[in-house]
């Protein structure tokens, strides 16, 4: 019994297959080139593409009328010289407005003076301050020499200092016992 169930299932399947492929290419049929020509009489037009030149080019003019309005401002301010009217037409790159910009040109003039006295300041800066390094450096040069010579001329004086202090400390005791008498 589990044959004929599956002989049954398969010839369903395949006369739902034959079925869909009829019902597909008849429609098929009726939709390409060797259909009647009934459609014409249903008032649709049918026309063949072909490859090839254009023949025929259409111009037309209007306006454009949108529902988003740009709001432009200006960030100088001047005499404007010209201007687009309300309706004038216009594209991508066109300059919509031209402002009279000599004062801007006249600040400018004057910037770039400014800045060329802050780099001459600047380099007068850098100078001084190089010179001031080079006599610093030469400051220290000169008291090292002076230092070496005072050291020295130290080593020379040094017995002598030690004499002279020698000679102090045997004198102190001395000097006490005479201001001490005196004191009396």
């Amino acid at each position: 019994m589990g044959n004929k169930a599956k002989r049954i299932s398969i010839t369903s399947i395949l006369l739902v297959i034959v079925m869909i492929t009829t019902v597909i290419l008849t429609s098929c049929i009726s939709m390409g080139p060797m259909r009647d020509l009934e459609t014409e009489e249903e008032g649709i037009e049918i026309f063949r593409l072909e490859n090839g030149n254009i023949l025929q080019t259409t111009e037309a003019t209007g306006s454009v009328e949108s529902e988003v309005q740009n709001q432009y401002s200006l960030q100088v301010s001047g005499k404007i010289i010209r201007a687009l009217e309300r309706g004038n037409p216009f594209k991508q790159g066109d300059v919509l407005v031209e402002i009279d910009n000599s004062d801007a040109l006249d600040q400018l003039e004057q910037i770039a003076m400014y800045i060329e006295n802050a780099e001459s300041n600047l380099r007068t800066a850098q100078l001084n301050y190089q010179k001031a390094l080079d006599e610093n450096h030469i400051a220290i040069q000169i008291a090292e020499l002076v230092l070496g010579n005072a050291l020295v001329y130290s080593h020379i004086n040094l017995p002598r200092s030690i004499w002279s202090k020698q000679k102090t400390q045997v004198n102190l005791p001395r000097t006490r016992q005479n201001h001490l008498m005196s004191s009396l």
